[in-house]
């Protein structure tokens, strides 16, 4: 099964015998995913479902990391100066 974008890249590649069946909602949500990632540059974890929050990624500098870890934006959770988790909209 491959995934492949507008612009021809494949996006994800899955293997699965012929013996054993596609489950469509895996499919459907790695579609969401790749979809989330581009338009909101985050990450989704095994299991993440839309509407489920989202992994940033880590900030360059430290002072990013400051301003991220002191912002205030109630759809950011900082976890440590690496780590926040992002709701969605």
């Amino acid at each position: 099964m491959f995934i492949i974008d507008p612009a021809g890249m494949i996006r994800a590649i899955l293997y699965y015998p012929m013996s054993t069946g596609r489950n469509m909602d895996e499919l459907l949500r790695i579609v969401q995913s790749l979809q989330v990632h581009e338009e909101q540059n985050v990450s989704t974890g095994a299991n993440w479902q839309p509407g489920d929050p989202a992994v940033m990624g880590a900030p360059l500098t430290l002072a990013d990391a400051e301003a991220r870890m002191s912002s205030g934006d109630p759809k950011l959770h900082p976890l440590a100066w690496y780590l926040t988790v992002k709701d969605l909209d």
